[in-house]
């Protein structure tokens, strides 16, 4: 015979959601022999509240798209050794420069099929490209391009006084042997105009 308090536990512990009736009847057959018989009592379960599950799982809201905003750009001369011959397209004619109109994000800027990627942080941008070829003088070379300095961003800014970007350019011989002497260079980059944003 297992104690009256035994019992008792065993019968809450094992139907925690069960009336107080039903676990006294377990008690019953459980203190003594020949007990009555109980009869079965029925519960009314409720249906789980799906409502209440997917309360906190409501769609996620989008990020707001930033605006982007376009400028033209136009490079100035290009300082660099003599004899020189750089892998470049700034002197090409105008660039596009795409921003976001507020705030930090990428940037990029275009000049004929070269497109220099970066961001702004800031009011500062910065880009880079890196480009290689194959040279006459029987060397692979690669080219480090860097495009940046301070954004000015609301309005046209072409009668205002903005400072220019700035551009770097080096190379250096990657493969081969014998291979040219490598070049350095610099100019800077006019923000001619603002012409637009993507509304």
């Amino acid at each position: 015979m297992r104690p009256l308090f035994f019992c008792l536990f065993s019968a809450l512990a094992t139907l925690p959601t069960v009336a107080v009736a039903v676990a006294a009847a377990s008690l019953g057959g459980c203190s003594r022999a020949g007990a009555g018989v109980v009869a079965p009592v029925e519960l009314a379960i409720g249906p789980v509240d799906a409502g209440a599950e997917n309360a906190d799982t409501g769609a996620a809201q989008k990020p707001e798209k930033k605006k982007t905003c376009t400028a033209q750009l136009m490079a100035g001369e290009i300082d660099t050794g003599p004899g020189c011959v750089l892998d470049e397209r700034i002197s090409h004619g105008p660039g596009k420069l795409m921003y976001p109109c507020e705030g930090d994000g990428a940037a990029q800027a275009s000049f004929d099929d070269q497109v220099y990627d970066g961001k702004v942080v800031g009011n500062v941008l910065t880009l880079r490209l890196t480009t290689e070829l194959d040279w006459e003088d029987g060397c692979r070379w690669q080219s480090e391009h860097m495009l940046g300095g301070r954004l000015i961003r609301g309005e046209a800014v072409e009668d205002d006084p903005v400072e220019p970007l700035q551009w770097r350019y080096e190379d250096r011989a990657i493969s081969g042997r014998n291979c040219s002497g490598a070049c350095l260079a610099q100019a800077e980059i006019e923000v001619v105009r603002n012409v637009g944003s993507d509304d």
